[in-house]
């Protein structure tokens, strides 16, 4: 069997790019050639075993993290549309079981019998190549390159997040935190709704009244920051008046 470069982490603090066996599709499963993908802060406490799904017995050494990614697909596995072949796609990290309540009920990001795309029990896509059943995976179009297909999967948390907060005209949402997935949700929001992001360290309003961590300055600047807040305490006094 050929063998493809992977990004293994075996042991805390402890990871280096092997050479592992080349995935090979099972009924209803596809393989994709990873074109592009993101390090998530979960990857970060997969490499240093502060996840608590290791204390939980869910995740073990060895494993291949990277669950936000995207590619072509190369290989089909029986039973599988042959279409899917030179697709290109991302998909969901949570795989549930297909079989119990949950699943059935479209639920199966939280099917007890999950696994987890390079988190829990599952290869992920910090490698050359990555298995992926056919119906976990979503076309992308042409207008959406590839650095925009890796960030698929936590756009899906930040739009769930703005969704959830009931962002809409004459709304005010908190964000906290100034990572991917925060300027992600903002940015979904910020046409529609009064924003508020902010850190534990500074913070600084952008758009409309957005709250944004000045460590992260220059990002905020493409949401028209206009004002700083330099202590957190200042943003008490805010957040009362605001009833959150």
């Amino acid at each position: 069997m050929t063998n493809v470069r992977a990004l293994v982490i075996d042991g805390p603090k402890s990871a280096e790019v092997q050479h592992v066996d080349t995935p090979v599709p099972g009924r209803g499963q596809l393989v994709v050639d990873v074109h592009r993908v993101g390090i998530c802060g979960t990857d970060i406490e997969l490499f240093t075993a502060e996840l608590a799904y290791f204390e939980q017995g869910k995740s073990r050494f060895p494993l291949v993290p990277g669950h936000e990614w995207c590619g072509v697909v190369s290989a089909t596995g029986p039973d599988t549309d042959p279409a899917w072949l030179g697709q290109r796609v991302t998909g969901d990290t949570m795989l549930g079981c297909g079989r119990c309540e949950r699943c059935t009920s479209g639920r199966h990001h939280v099917c007890e019998d999950r696994h987890e795309i390079g988190i829990m029990g599952w290869p992920g896509a910090l490698a050359e190549k990555v298995l992926v059943p056919a119906w976990s995976v979503y076309r992308l179009p042409d207008t959406v390159d590839d650095r925009a297909g890796a960030m698929v999967e936590p756009g899906g948390n930040a739009w769930r997040a703005a969704a959830a907060a009931g962002a809409g005209p004459g709304k005010t949402v908190l964000v906290w935190g100034p990572g991917t997935i925060g300027l992600l949700t903002a940015s979904f929001a910020n046409p529609f709704t009064t924003f508020f992001q902010s850190t534990r360290w500074m913070t600084a309003p952008a758009a409309a009244e957005m709250v944004i961590g000045s460590m992260r300055r220059s990002y905020t600047l493409e949401f028209k920051a206009n004002r700083a807040f330099l202590h957190f305490a200042q943003l008490w006094p805010f957040f009362r008046s605001q009833h959150f």
